[in-house]
């Protein structure tokens, strides 16, 4: 990364899945002013750290729904990076969890 952050090069590939099955782990590396991404493409908007931000105040998964929308609607306006698609993962998981939101979360990459 260091090469990244010293602007060495002016393009480059990293890929990133969610740790946790949480919206705000993928949008705040890839679009808060914090971020692993942001930070090293110098990407900042205000309005983008204001609603990560309130949605980690926020309990209504509704109210946070909404605020992600938005946060999409606004990284689409600046498109600080090309998200693309990238090859197939293999996920196992024991039919103990199958009604967990573990399920729900692996659906997202099938």
């Amino acid at each position: 990364h260091n090469i990244i952050r010293s602007r060495a090069i002016p393009l480059w590939a990293l890929g990133w899945i969610a740790d946790y099955p949480d919206p705000n782990d993928l949008l705040y590396n890839l679009y808060s002013s914090s971020g692993i991404y942001p930070s090293a493409q110098s990407f900042s908007d205000p309005r983008i750290d204001g609603l990560l931000d309130k949605s980690l105040r926020t309990i209504s998964p509704d109210l946070r729904a909404k605020i992600y929308k938005e946060v999409c609607r606004l990284s689409n306006e600046d498109i600080p990076d090309l998200l693309t698609v990238y090859g197939n993962s293999i996920f196992a998981v024991d039919a103990r969890a199958a009604d967990s939101s573990i399920k729900s979360f692996l659906s997202n990459y099938f």
